[in-house]
C-alpha cells in the first residue's frame, strides 16, 4: 500500500515536482525516492523469504513439479493478519475462533492452548497462501505459467535487498566507531591512546559481534539464494 501511494504521488505531482503533499504532511522528493526504494527492498526481502522457504530441499525435475510446489495448501492466509501478542495469525482464523468460543465449541483452557498451538504450527502454510498472492500481484507472474526464470529473478531481487540491507547496517555500525564517537575516550590522549581505549571498551571494528553476525549474515543468504538458483538452473 505505502508504494501504491508514492508512485500514485509522483504519477499526480510530476516526477519532476521537488516537493509531495500527503495528507498533512510535505515529502521531498529524495525522501519519496529513497522511501519507495526502501519499501521495495523489504518487499523484495519479504516475499523472497517466503518463496525459498516455499521451495527449500526440493529438486524439482521439471518445471511442473515446480508449478505444482508453488500452489497454496490451504485458503487460509489471505486477507489481513493479526499480532496476537507476538503470534502471528490469519484474521479469518482468529474470527473462526472467536465464533468457537461463544457457540460453546471450545469449553476449557486446554482446548485454545491448542489451538494456538495448532496457529503457531501451520504458520508458514498460511503465511504460503497471503504471499503467494502477493508475489503474483507484485510480479505480474501467475503460477500457472512461472518459468524457473522468472523464480530465479526473484530470488536474486531478493538476494540483492537481503545484502544491500546488511551492508546499510553495516554502515551504521560503522558510525559507532568513527572518529567522532570516540569523543569520549582518551580525553588527555592522543588519536592512538583514545583509539586503544576505544578499543578496551568496545572492541575493534572487524571484532565487533554485532558486525560479523551482519557480516556471517551476508554470507549464509547468499549462499542460500545461490543454492536454489542451482536446482533451478536446469529447468530454465
Amino acid at each position: 500500500n505505502a508504494v501504491k501511494i508514492l508512485k500514485s504521488l509522483r504519477e499526480s505531482a510530476g516526477e519532476n515536482s521537488n516537493r509531495y503533499f500527503y495528507q498533512s504532511s510535505i515529502i521531498k522528493d529524495t525522501s519519496l525516492v529513497r522511501g519507495l526504494k526502501l519499501y521495495e527492498m523489504v518487499i523484495h526481502k519479504f516475499l523472497g523469504n517466503s518463496l525459498i522457504k516455499r521451495l527449500e530441499s526440493v529438486r524439482f525435475k521439471n518445471v511442473e513439479e515446480m508449478r505444482a510446489r508453488l500452489v497454496p495448501d490451504t485458503s487460509s492466509g489471505l486477507g489481513n493478519w493479526l499480532d496476537l501478542s507476538g503470534l502471528l495469525a490469519p484474521r479469518s482464523e482468529i474470527d473462526h475462533f472467536i465464533q468457537k468460543v461463544e457457540s460453546g465449541d471450545y469449553t476449557s483452557v486446554e482446548a485454545m492452548n491448542d489451538f494456538f498451538c495448532w496457529l503457531h504450527q501451520q504458520y508458514y502454510q498460511f503465511e504460503w497462501t497471503w504471499a503467494a498472492q502477493k508475489i503474483s500481484e507484485f510480479y505480474g507472474k501467475s503460477f500457472t505459467d512461472i518459468t524457473a526464470q522468472d523464480v530465479i529473478q526473484i530470488v536474486e531481487k531478493w538476494k540483492q535487498s537481503v545484502v544491500d540491507l546488511d551492508r546499510m547496517l553495516y554502515e551504521d555500525a560503522r558510525k559507532e566507531f568513527s572518529l567522532s564517537a570516540k569523543t569520549s575516550f582518551g580525553v588527555d590522549g592522543n588519536h592512538d591512546e583514545k583509539r586503544l581505549d576505544f578499543e578496551q571498551v568496545r572492541g575493534d571494528f572487524e571484532g565487533n559481534p554485532f558486525v560479523t553476525a551482519v557480516t556471517r549474515h551476508i554470507i549464509d543468504k547468499t549462499n542460500l539464494g545461490d543454492e536454489l538458483i542451482g536446482r533451478l538452473t536446469p529447468l530454465v
